[in-house]
């Protein structure tokens, strides 16, 4: 959750691991796989083997949001005054946008 795949899904969705069952091989890959590795499979016996699958729920992935932030200004920083001073101006310009609608609205 700390790195996004898409930052505009993580706006509205969280990531989240699931194990989910491994799907069971067929007869003629059981057959086959039993006469490469020469060993016997006892049918039901053992552990249930799991995969790891990334599923999406409802939810604002804020951690991955804020991380993405701090290391955005982070490298906008190290960029220099004449690189980064445009990107910095356009969020102050953005930043005095949403104040001014803020104070008409209270």
């Amino acid at each position: 959750n700390m790195f996004p795949d898409n930052l505009f899904q993580a706006a509205f969705q969280q990531a989240h691991t699931v194990y989910v069952p491994k799907k069971p091989q067929s007869q003629n890959e059981t057959a086959i796989d039993g006469l490469i590795n020469k060993g016997a499979k006892i049918p039901g016996g053992g552990e249930e083997e799991l995969i790891r699958s990334i599923q999406y729920r409802s939810g604002t992935n804020t951690l991955g949001i804020v991380f993405f932030c701090l290391v955005f200004g982070t490298f906008l920083g190290t960029l220099g005054e004449k690189k980064g001073q445009i990107v910095i101006e356009f969020f102050k310009a953005v930043f005095e946008v949403i104040m001014r609608m803020v104070s008409m609205v209270m």
